[in-house]
């Protein structure tokens, strides 16, 4: 090996010492107690010496136990002693010697450097390791006080690669949830750069992605402010229907280039988590806008397949079926889906749709009702008013009502009125 091979040895020994994965080697030579011994004693030939140094150099494995042996005085690569002078004065040194003496140097050098570096390298992992687990305690912690952006702060803060294969578990499985949920409050908050945002951070930061990450994501290039659409537009009216159970202003779907780019974006994610019931729901809802309702119906079907207890599978399935005509299949739909979302304002008024258009307004009036007397919503208040109470000209709650002081204060205006029209005609 020649000089400048040995310090091109020594740059990748300085550069590899500092790398936190060993290489992958077929065979150890910290392992070899006899080529130790030889090493130390200083009996390899120069092609084992060379191969013993490469190898040291590449194999963060080896240089530390050999650091350790070095410490412990196990190999001591001490220089040899100055030749003597048994020879005539004229008489030249005999090369091998101080090639011998060189290569000892150069070993004595690169041990000591693995040593040195060794030593430093685990001091730094142990200190990595022990700041990343802290970080790590403080974002569970802020997890479980419900604060999932400080939870974020903190695991950015942490170095994964001085945790443990179980610690880094502990990480990952941390920082999705903490994603998760920040991403879900920014969701519902309409900032959807935000969850855009937290979502890709998660993945080239961490590593970290899942099926409910890549929904967010979605539902934010759609500006779907739900982690589920149906949770949010889960009515016929919605979708361009009236409360007659017609829908003359239902136009065509607008197909382009992102409406493409999300049906793709779609399927490569129910391809990588195909029992994700919720990325299902949501495609599903996506298909039905884009009037693909079979292929709505095979997404809200696996999704009820996967979980038969989701109502909003079912509320999907009955959407499908109202759309098809098939409204009698519907209407068994929404009352499965009601059977689980008993509060729900959005079934009642597609059970009530389905009655309609099954010529029972009975039926469908007692749904109107239950609509309008949970809903809060001013504007559907008034939508399905008439619907629900059609022989009545206000609504019959406290709110709508007049009180009796309003009733007679208006009567004691109105008496005020009067007497003045009266003295007014009285005056001459």
């Amino acid at each position: 090996m020649s000089g400048p091979e040995r310090h091109a040895l020594l740059k990748r020994l300085l550069t590899s010492a500092l790398e936190s994965q060993p290489a992958a080697q077929s065979s150890h030579v910290a392992e070899d107690d006899d080529l130790l011994s030889r090493f130390d004693q200083d009996l390899l030939s120069p092609q084992e010496r060379d191969q013993f140094l490469e190898h040291l150099a590449d194999c963060s494995r080896c240089r530390q136990r050999v650091a350790e042996l070095v410490r412990a005085g196990a190999i001591v690569p001490a220089e040899p002693a100055p030749p003597t002078s048994t020879l005539a004065p004229s008489t030249p040194v005999a090369e091998r010697p101080l090639r011998a003496t060189y290569r000892r140097r150069i070993a004595v050098a690169v041990v000591a450097a693995a040593a040195l570096l060794s030593a430093v390298f685990l001091g730094v992992t142990s200190w990595n390791r022990g700041t990343s687990d802290d970080a790590l305690a403080l974002a569970q912690k802020s997890l479980a006080a419900g604060r999932p952006q400080e939870a974020l702060d903190h695991l950015a803060a942490a170095q994964s690669a001085g945790l443990d294969p179980a610690r880094r578990q502990e990480y990952a499985r941390a920082w999705e949830e903490a994603t998760y949920l920040a991403g879900r409050s920014a969701l519902a908050e309409s900032r959807f750069p935000d969850v855009t945002s937290l979502v890709q951070k998660a993945t080239k930061q961490a590593g970290v992605g899942s099926g409910r990450l890549v929904n967010l994501d979605l539902q934010a290039q759609r500006r779907v402010p739900a982690d589920v659409t149906l949770a949010a537009r889960g009515s016929l009216l919605d979708y361009g229907y009236e409360p007659t159970g017609l829908a003359p202003a239902k136009g065509l779907p607008t197909l382009d280039e992102t409406t493409d780019r999300l049906v793709a974006a779609y399927e490569s994610a129910i391809a990588a988590n195909a029992k994700d019931v919720i990325l299902r729901i949501n495609f599903g809802q996506f298909l039905l806008t884009l009037n693909r309702f079979g292929d709505a119906r095979t997404h809200f079907a696996a999704a009820s397949q996967l979980d038969e207890t989701n109502g909003l599978a079912h509320l999907g399935l009955g959407m499908v079926a109202f759309e098809l005509g098939e409204i009698d299949e519907a209407r068994g739909h929404f009352e499965k889906a009601a059977e689980v979302l008993p509060d729900s304002v959005a079934i009642e008024i597609n059970l009530a749709l389905c009655w309609e258009r099954l010529k029972n307004p009975q039926t469908a009036q007692r749904h109107w009702q239950r609509a309008w007397t949970t809903t809060r919503e001013p504007r559907l208040r008034d939508r399905i008013f008439k619907r629900a109470w059609p022989a009545l000209s206000e609504p019959q709650d406290d709110r709508r009502r007049d009180k009796p002081d309003d009733r007679r204060e208006r009567e004691r205006e109105t008496d005020r009125g009067r007497d003045g029209v009266r003295k007014r005609e009285q005056k001459p």
